[in-house]
């Protein structure tokens, strides 16, 4: 995943997403846009993009909805940390 959803979630973070197909406008989705998998936050103005929490990160523009698969929303997250 890299760095693109810090500060929120960081690389090895483990995420608990559940697939309910409720759509929240700013909530963060696991999906999957042309055989990539994202961690990104949703967004539908003006057009579908997917949002990265980190600002060195470009919005993507979802250009075909068929290529868009929403896997579900993260509900969840562990923060992995050394001893």
């Amino acid at each position: 995943m890299g760095n693109s959803m810090e500060p929120r979630i960081k690389e090895n973070d483990l995420l608990l997403f559940q697939s309910d197909g409720t759509r929240y406008e700013g909530a963060i989705y696991v999906v999957n846009l042309g055989g990539e998998y994202y961690i990104r936050r949703l967004s539908k103005r003006p057009k579908i993009s997917l949002i990265s929490d980190n600002p060195v990160y470009q919005p993507i523009t979802v250009h075909n909805l068929d290529e868009l698969a929403i896997l579900g929303r993260v509900v969840g997250v562990l923060h992995s940390f050394s001893l």
